[in-house]
């Protein structure tokens, strides 16, 4: 939940009023569960039925699931489309920006979250960093510049591109870099006989968030 309220209060800086939201890979709802207190009419899609209905009991609110078509939303319904941790899973993702900016109105915000290819940490740590996952979990990489293109040449204008970290425990980072090697073994029993373990640090870096207008 600490990273769906950083989400939320960040895309809160764009809106006015009350809007009509979907997150779009929404899974359980959480996102939408920060949302849902400003009064926003809101929506979430997720291909999992399970989680769509998760999200839906929890919020009381229309949450659909299954693969995405022109008709799953009306054309020009949202005022805004969050799409967080999602386009890099998808081997459609051009098909789906389309969608996104039918289901827009004018105007409409998109706002997407994934990792940047061209980070820092990326080419320090290549295979181990923590945006690398293997195909066919992520079958797409961006950086600032290509998802500039890909925005640009489907109608969208590019608002903001910033640097998104998120938090994460001191024993998920030791056994995502280190991969149960010794070192790595060995800095996982002094961290835990310190109690640090389940310590959470917040990572400046590895995902970017990107802001786009429909036009």
């Amino acid at each position: 939940m600490k990273d769906s309220k950083k989400k939320y209060l960040f895309v809160k800086n764009y809106l006015e009023g009350t809007n009509t939201i979907l997150d779009f890979g929404c899974g359980t709802g959480n996102f939408l569960l920060a949302v849902k207190p400003d009064g926003h009419s809101i929506y979430g899609h997720d291909i999992s039925q399970h989680a769509a209905q998760v999200a839906s009991k929890r919020l009381n609110a229309n949450v659909t699931s299954g693969p995405a078509f022109e008709e799953t939303f009306n054309e020009g319904q949202f005022d805004c489309i969050t799409c967080f941790d999602v386009i890099e899973h998808l081997s459609d993702y051009r098909d789906k920006i389309r969608l996104f900016r039918r289901w827009l109105k004018l105007d409409g915000l998109l706002f997407i979250t994934t990792p940047n290819i061209n980070s820092w940490d990326a080419t320090v740590l290549g295979k181990r960093w923590y945006g690398f996952k293997k195909y066919p979990e992520h079958v797409v990489y961006f950086s600032p510049k290509s998802i500039t293109e890909l925005l640009k040449s489907e109608g969208f204008d590019i608002q903001k591109i910033k640097v998104w970290g998120f938090v994460r425990s001191f024993k998920y980072i030791i056994e995502h870099l280190f991969q149960d090697r010794g070192a790595g073994r060995i800095l996982m029993r002094t961290t835990n006989k310190l109690g640090l373990g389940s310590a959470e640090i917040y990572l400046p870096m590895v995902d970017m968030v990107v802001v786009a207008r429909k036009h």
